[in-house]
């Protein structure tokens, strides 16, 4: 595991590390106004890569000029987080997550008039069991307000044949196929699924996508499904 605290030059750390993401990148932010972070995550929504945004339903980011359906547009997801009532509780989180292997948190927002404040990030790499808990709450705080459209069933017969797909992968040693197949199989998976062989399946899969697998170790954590 391996941390770090950035008090300048924070923009240019989030910006590198957002440019370095493979696989997945999932932003909670209250306010979300800084157009070269925002074409930078359009960019990697459109190049394949999994990108989600959590962000306040406030005026703040309703007066920014970014058009937030266009992250839509490229293949990614934004989410308005509460229903903009005066005393409604605030969504205030500021952190990513990348690759489910960085976690970047602190007090700034991602916004222009950020890069002016006295503000703080930390960076920290590899500490699987922390980014495990901010999935969890990332999850919760989408879960809160989209859960009735985004709930559904587990579709096995698809899942299985993703399965099957990956086993022979995982044969050849093919890692590129792996991870496209990994990506597949999770975009199966519904947020707020209450099948519990639905957790079992998250987890073997971000096991897997740390590049832990072997044939012994994909089998070990797919049998009990």
């Amino acid at each position: 595991m391996k941390s770090q605290a950035y008090f300048e030059k924070i923009h240019k750390e989030i910006e590198s590390r957002l440019k370095e993401a493979k696989k997945s990148i999932r932003i909670a932010v209250a306010w979300f106004t800084d157009p070269k972070l925002f074409n930078l995550i359009n960019e990697k929504a459109k190049n394949g890569i999994e990108v989600e945004l959590l962000i306040a339903h406030h005026e703040i980011n309703f007066d920014s000029d970014l058009d937030y359906r266009k992250l839509k547009d490229s293949g990614g997801e934004y989410f308005w987080i509460g229903k903009g009532k005066k005393w409604e509780p605030l969504m205030h989180n500021k952190f990513c997550i990348i690759d489910n292997e960085i976690l970047i948190f602190g007090s700034y927002n991602w916004t222009q008039k950020a890069k002016s404040n006295h503000e703080s990030i930390t960076v920290i790499e590899d500490d699987y069991s922390l980014i495990s808990d901010f999935n969890k709450e990332f999850d919760k705080i989408k879960n809160k307000y989209f859960e009735e459209t985004l709930s559904k069933s587990l579709d096995w017969p698809k899942i299985l044949i993703r399965i099957d797909t990956l086993l022979n992968l995982i044969k050849l040693e093919d890692e590129d196929d792996i991870e496209y197949q990994l990506k597949k199989i999770k975009k199966l998976i519904p947020v707020s699924i209450k099948e519990s062989n639905a957790e079992k399946l998250t987890k073997a899969i971000t096991f897997l996508e740390n590049h832990q697998y072997s044939l012994e170790n994909c089998l070990i954590l797919l049998k009990n499904l």
